[in-house]
């Protein structure tokens, strides 16, 4: 009784559907010449001939569909009056394509008048092994949905189209171990038989017992009075019991509530832990006066420096700096940054050896930095000074418009022509500005003022004072 009233809501949806898959496109540009629009139909009942009610120019006519109901190649025969695996009888229309274009190669847009249109291999695909047994004693209503597949075309990988309760779905099947031919050769296995492309026993092929069928450890035996696994390897026992075998061990799947940048920690089993790597691990305590050796993560390794460029060897048994040797020509003395003994390296490459000449204010340097024969005069852009006039300690004064630059290890100084300081920061505020005391000079500009100290009125005396900004 409770199937003849499906039946009839079954009728009421299908005489009501317009299944405008199956309409001609309308040609939106061409408009009805008639007014008002009139509809010759309202569902596909109205029509006959297999002709279906489809919205027209001047409004609903019946037109041949499209697609073809049935006999077309690739598609099943869905005449809307009975339920199979393959034409089921559905309370939902949906429309999957409108042309064999809009599905995949291989396939042909097929149409049932109860669930709608969707693409179907032409040729019916049917993978290895058997479907699994429905549920015994099952009655279906006539209503039933689709289902996610049509065929075994329609699933992916070895799964099959089966019948799962009301519907069709994909699914594992099971293998076909029946239809083999008697096994040969029953070895003992412990762990169980392998299985093969089918998931049929291979009776002459055992299990491993690790994961993944990976061969354990070989020659060792663990468990019970047996040897203990080595690290990163973990013992697995038979499901009969007996000797175990060690197999890689599985590390847990872990989800840290943080990011580390430079890495987790691992642990003794090669496992990932949520413990962040520190940014450089210790350092060996050895003493490095030029500092450590950098790794590829700048982190300090126990190697030392030498305190060359490019890290190459220095002089071997040769000390350098205050109160130590002097480097041989063509080395150069480099102290550590904390002060101490330094180490005499070969000069920095594209820098030559340089002549022998005495150059109190040091060498003019070329365009790459390297030092030349020639030596700076000692005054502000290597201008010539007076020729005739030595200053400085024991020495003659400087004329007027002229300094004198001393040489840094006290040697006579010459006369320069006044530089001119860039002094962006201006003098204190002179606390008598009006004072008409006699003005006494000991200093004349910003020039003779040492360091960046400026030459500035005070009071009844111009002299060196620290600037303000």
């Amino acid at each position: 009784m409770w199937q003849t009233g499906i039946l009839i809501l079954y009728l009421i949806h299908h005489a009501h559907t317009t299944s405008h898959s199956r309409c001609p496109a309308l040609n939106r540009s061409v408009r009805c010449e008639s007014y008002p629009k009139f509809d010759q139909c309202q569902t596909d009942t109205n029509c006959h001939g297999g002709k279906v009610c489809c919205p027209q120019k001047c409004g609903k006519e019946c037109i041949t569909p499209t697609l073809p109901i049935g006999n077309r190649p690739g598609c099943p025969v869905c005449l809307g009056t009975q339920a199979g695996t393959e034409c089921p009888l559905c309370a939902h229309f949906q429309n999957l394509c409108n042309a064999d274009t809009e599905c995949k190669p291989g396939q042909v847009c097929c149409y049932n008048p109860s669930c709608g249109t969707w693409c179907n291999n032409k040729e019916p695909v049917n993978k290895p092994g058997q479907c699994p047994p429905n549920l015994p004693g099952l009655i279906c209503p006539l209503f039933v949905r689709p289902g996610d597949c049509i065929n075994d075309g329609s699933c992916p990988g070895k799964q099959k189209c089966c019948r799962q309760g009301c519907s069709s779905g994909c699914v594992d099947p099971e293998p076909r171990c029946g239809d083999r031919p008697p096994h040969t050769c029953a070895i003992s296995c412990p762990f169980g038989y392998a299985l093969d492309e089918n998931n049929c026993p291979n009776f002459c092929k055992c299990n491993t017992g690790c994961a993944g069928n990976v061969l354990p450890k070989p020659f060792i035996n663990c468990g019970s009075g047996q040897q203990t696994c080595p690290s990163r390897y973990q013992c697995t026992i038979p499901p009969e019991g007996g000797s175990g075998v060690c197999c890689p061990y599985e590390c847990p799947q872990v989800k840290c509530s943080k990011p580390c940048p430079y890495g987790f920690v691992i642990d003794a089993n090669g496992c990932q832990t949520c413990q962040c790597e520190p940014r450089c691990g210790a350092v060996c305590a050895i003493s490095c006066p030029f500092g450590n050796v950098l790794d590829e993560n700048n982190c300090p390794i126990c190697e030392c420096k030498t305190g060359c460029a490019g890290n190459v060897k220095p002089k071997p048994l040769t000390s350098c700096g205050a109160g130590q040797q002097r480097c041989p020509l063509q080395y150069q003395c480099n102290t550590p940054p904390l002060g101490g003994s330094g180490v005499c390296c070969p000069y920095e490459l594209k820098c030559g050896p340089v002549c022998a000449v005495i150059c109190f204010f040091g060498n003019v340097l070329d365009e790459k930095g390297c030092p030349t024969c020639a030596c700076k005069t000692g005054c502000a852009g290597n201008v010539k000074p007076l020729s005739s006039v030595k200053c400085g300690t024991g020495g003659q004064k400087c004329p007027s418009r002229y300094q004198c630059n001393s040489p840094p290890h006290g040697y006579p100084g010459v006369c320069c022509p006044y530089e001119t300081k860039p002094t962006p920061d201006k003098c204190p505020r002179d606390t008598y500005p009006r004072s008409r005391c006699y003005v006494r000079r000991s200093c004349k500009n910003d020039s003779s003022c040492r360091g960046n100290k400026k030459c500035c009125k005070q009071g009844c005396q111009y002299k060196c004072v620290a600037p303000v900004y």
